[in-house]
């Protein structure tokens, strides 16, 4: 198989996935424009302004960002947005990509598990699911409705599924389904023992590594890196946020 590269998937992504506002509309072209012309600096420092506001981004931004990173040697900034697309996209080819970039840069974490593939499925098509749950909902209930009126019968399995589905459509109605993964970002990250600057250092991770995210106590975050649990600061993890 021909090697991936960041340009090649360039070609195919060049449509603005998400757009609010001619004024990000007329950035993004600026940057691009900017890119074009290889000033990468200030085509970098625009597209970093734009997805900061969180307005509007595309996914061949994404991809541009990357490679601009990865042509300086910020190697963990470049998996930072390759992952962004991926979350995106779910264009599984960028995987291959990950893989090289972070084996030669010496950062882990980077393997994509089933799980987080239907979390981002689930988050980029989260109305038709709820919708097609909303359609059984009323399917059970009309069958329930139906058994109890017409055969006078208690429909015990149907009842269950509707409890199911009800369930299911309240926890995703009032619950993120998230991503729990994020990138150690900092030259020197300290891995407690414990959520307190009084712990024991266990570890001290350069930037780039991808964790995963058990749960957030104050200002202190218990990871998961390597199958060991850690304490980290808040400000020292980089999420994947769209």
């Amino acid at each position: 198989m021909k090697k991936i590269t960041i340009l090649f998937l360039l070609i195919f992504n060049s449509t603005v996935f998400t757009v609010f506002g001619q004024d990000f509309t007329r950035e993004i072209n600026f940057a691009d424009s900017l890119f074009k012309e290889k000033k990468f600096i200030e085509a970098k420092t625009v597209y970093t302004s734009i997805l900061q506001d969180g307005a509007v981004y595309s996914d061949a931004m994404l991809l541009k960002m990357a490679y601009i990173h990865e042509g300086m040697g910020e190697k963990a900034d470049a998996l930072y947005y390759l992952n962004l697309y991926y979350i995106s996209t779910l264009d599984e080819a960028v995987l291959k990509k990950m893989d090289r970039l972070s084996e030669s840069a010496g950062l882990t974490g980077y393997e994509f598990g089933e799980a987080g593939y239907f979390i981002n499925l689930y988050k980029q098509n989260n109305q038709y699911f709820l919708l097609a749950l909303y359609g059984l909902l009323f399917i059970q209930l009309g069958f329930i409705l139906y058994r109890r009126i017409a055969h006078k019968k208690q429909p015990l399995v149907a009842g269950l599924f509707f409890l199911f589905y009800a369930s299911f459509i309240y926890y995703l109605n009032n619950f993120d389904v998230i991503d729990k993964n994020a990138v150690v970002y900092g030259d020197y990250n300290y891995l407690m023992s414990g959520p307190s600057q009084a712990s024991e250092v266990l570890k001290v991770l350069p930037k780039g590594h991808r964790i995963e995210i058990e749960e957030s106590d104050g200002s202190w975050t218990k990871i998961e890196f390597q199958n060991e649990y850690y304490y980290i600061k808040n400000d020292r993890l980089r999420k994947f946020h769209l």
